[in-house]
């Protein structure tokens, strides 16, 4: 288990409780990096039984993409067969090491598993739209294209998978999609109708993202290197053209409007 982490102490107590108290028995470790919270959390805060919590604190504050890479390094530093990355603000259902199992023991071969969420509070992201069947299928064609997947989902990866692939270490904002970009080349995954994940989003904390078609520069070139990578890997594809062409025309307002911004007209 993977959770990067900044000032939100009280839901990862209620994350790590949630794994302990899991009807499925599973030998597990949850890897927590805390990215310099104010006030300190400590080791001692999560109430971890031996052997269960690696934990580690970021001297200062580096961002979610840089504290997630090190919470890979230290997780595949401990020879496992699987990661799960679930946020500060989520926590998992009491099924979810029942649903790892089955997973691993079905699916072994394709090695990256997408679950559902299950979202609290006023403010749910995207939409609810999910495949009719499981499966396995294809971040670029099916996440990206065809957008067969709403809002956010729960990834568990066998850790063969994540070799070499992390997540991009330039911008702080909106660039989740860097590393799962790098982590499809590999193949597809098996998605499940299953909810296993509770998410939540929190007016502070680690993954508290900047919003808006223009919040900062690099999120501005993100909007137009995301589909641009799309397409270079699905060249014969008229809808990933679409999206390019479309944030190509936006790019240049995106940048008139942050220069408003900066100069402090809107």
């Amino acid at each position: 288990m993977l959770t990067a982490s900044h000032n939100r102490r009280d839901s990862l107590q209620r994350l790590h409780r949630a794994l302990e108290q899991q009807d499925t028995a599973l030998d597990w470790i949850h890897v927590i990096v805390d990215d310099a919270s104010d006030p300190p959390i400590t080791e001692a805060d999560i109430g971890a039984h031996p052997g269960r919590l690696a934990f580690r604190r970021n001297p200062r504050n580096l961002g979610p993409l840089i504290t997630r890479n090190i919470a890979l390094d230290i997780v595949l530093s401990e020879a496992v067969d699987l990661v799960a990355f679930v946020d500060d603000d989520d926590t998992v259902t009491a099924d979810f090491f029942c649903y790892v199992t089955d997973m691993w023991k079905k699916h072994e071969n394709v090695g990256w598993f997408v679950s559902r969420c299950r979202f609290t509070g006023g403010n749910l992201p995207g939409s609810e739209h999910w495949p009719a069947a499981d499966g396995v299928y294809d971040w670029y064609d099916d996440m990206q294209i065809r957008r067969l997947f709403g809002a956010d989902v729960m990834h568990v990866v066998a850790a063969r998978r994540l070799v070499g692939v992390r997540f991009s270490t330039w911008g702080r904002y909106q660039r989740e999609w860097t590393f799962l970009a790098r982590l499809a080349r590999s193949g597809g995954f098996y998605a499940s109708n299953r909810i296993t994940k509770v998410s939540s989003y929190s007016a502070d904390g680690l993954t508290l993202r900047k919003r808006g078609p223009a919040p900062d520069l690099v999120t501005c070139v993100s909007y137009v290197t995301k589909p641009a990578i799309i397409t270079l890997r699905r060249p014969f594809s008229f809808a990933a053209w679409r999206l390019l062409a479309r944030q190509l025309i936006r790019f240049p307002l995106r940048l008139a409007l942050l220069a408003l911004r900066r100069l402090g007209l809107t």
